[in-house]
């Protein structure tokens, strides 16, 4: 029964306390059981805690550490482990990787207060963070005038901004384009700006703002013909211009 609470995206924490009611100590304590529990979406800090009870000794490993951090609510839950394990619990570049492409803000802080001097803040980090579905917004808007001294922005970083197809894209992308002057708006980003079914208008019109001027490379790069007619829409209005190829004679 502990292992359908695992599953159970809803109701984990009540089955747990029912369990409880009774006993969990006929529940053998595995790898596989805790790592299922710390990457519980939900409830992952009491499922961890119900297990540990039992055997208190039990080793953490970093991939139950790494399962924590791919949850939402997953800073409780290695604030708990960090509580029990202090120096000794795994925490790695990959481990600061996954929290910042899936969980919160409040994780990835715990990670870079209790190992910042171990971890590196680079391309990958940041690529994690515009990439996060759910909490994007909120890393970029608390990280980013931090985090941006330190990494130079990539096409690959802006790729897997325009790539997300939730909301957090426009939002992640608006705050990149006010922080770096140095933005580069390649073919590859406004096609893939282009092809995304949702957001693709938003983004569009966002990088036309940053960039002033869009070049007819850009346009033969766009597959999407109701995107040309949006840049050719903004290049009329007085602060955008869409230049055509210099001639050479």
């Amino acid at each position: 029964m502990f292992d359908a609470a695992c599953e159970n995206p809803h109701y984990g924490r009540d089955i747990v306390r029912l369990l409880a009611k009774r006993s969990l100590r006929e529940i053998s304590v595995t790898e596989e059981r805790l790592e299922a529990a710390a990457g519980h979406p939900r409830h992952s800090y009491e499922l961890i805690r119900a297990l540990l009870d039992q055997v208190p000794d039990f080793p953490i490993s970093e991939n139950i550490v790494r399962a924590a951090a791919s949850t939402s609510n997953g800073s409780r839950a290695i604030s708990y482990l960090l509580e029990r394990r202090g120096e000794t619990l795994p925490i790695t570049q990959s481990i600061l990787e996954r929290a910042a492409r899936c969980s919160s803000l409040a994780t990835v802080k715990i990670l870079l207060k209790e190992r910042g001097q171990h971890l590196s803040i680079n391309e990958a980090v940041l690529e994690a963070a515009v990439g996060n579905e759910d909490h994007g917004g909120e890393i970029l808007d608390a990280k980013l005038p931090e985090w941006g001294q330190q990494i130079p922005l990539t096409e690959r970083i802006i790729l897997a901004t325009v790539l997300d197809k939730t909301r957090s894209n426009t939002d992640c992308l608006e705050m990149l384009l006010k922080f770096y002057t140095d933005f580069p708006i390649t073919p590859a980003v406004v096609q893939n700006a282009a092809a995304n079914e949702y957001w693709s208008t938003d983004l569009i019109e966002l990088l036309a703002k940053k960039n002033r001027e869009a070049t007819t490379e850009y346009t033969k790069a766009i597959a999407n013909p109701f995107i040309i007619l949006l840049i050719i829409h903004l290049s009329k209005n007085s602060r955008y211009h869409i230049r055509g190829p210099t001639s050479t004679d």
